[in-house]
């Protein structure tokens, strides 16, 4: 049987328009469920994606969060929409505090459906900075079309 050799691991570069994307994508995690995200003495849930998507997110979002709060961000991978909708509709069993949708479909269905709370962007930092067509009523899409 031949050996495959692995490719040496990359370093994650992000132009600065994937980062803009992924910020706004990121902007509203922490208010996305129904219930305030707190972590009340644990470490946060966070249903992500992994994969050098997640390695990003958690470089650029993750670990800053936890060195400014002391508050550790835990990743739940993959994210699954399904999971995510069975797991709101059971009281979330699961403990999502976070969720980091990759599209505006997925936030305005949930939020729809009674499983997401309308976003605060007066409470969301930079949240401004954000193109405003981005900020949607249950979440920050990641990406706009003109």
């Amino acid at each position: 049987m031949p050996v495959s050799k692995i490719a040496p691991f990359k370093p994650l570069t992000l132009s600065r328009r994937q980062l803009i994307g992924g910020a706004t994508a990121f902007l509203a995690a922490p208010a996305l469920l129904a219930r305030p995200a707190r972590a009340q003495g644990r470490p946060m849930h966070f249903l992500t994606w992994g994969g050098r998507f997640g390695a990003g997110v958690r470089a650029a979002f993750s670990d800053p969060f936890t060195a400014a709060t002391g508050t550790p961000i835990e990743d739940i991978t993959p994210f699954n929409y399904g999971r995510f909708v069975t797991a709101m509709q059971n009281n979330n069993p699961e403990n999502f505090d976070l969720a980091c949708c990759l599209d505006e479909v997925e936030p305005a269905r949930a939020g729809a459906m009674g499983l997401l709370e309308p976003l605060d962007y007066s409470l969301i930092p930079h949240a401004p900075e954000a193109l405003a067509s981005a900020r949607q009523e249950f979440g920050a899409s990641p990406y706009v079309t003109t």
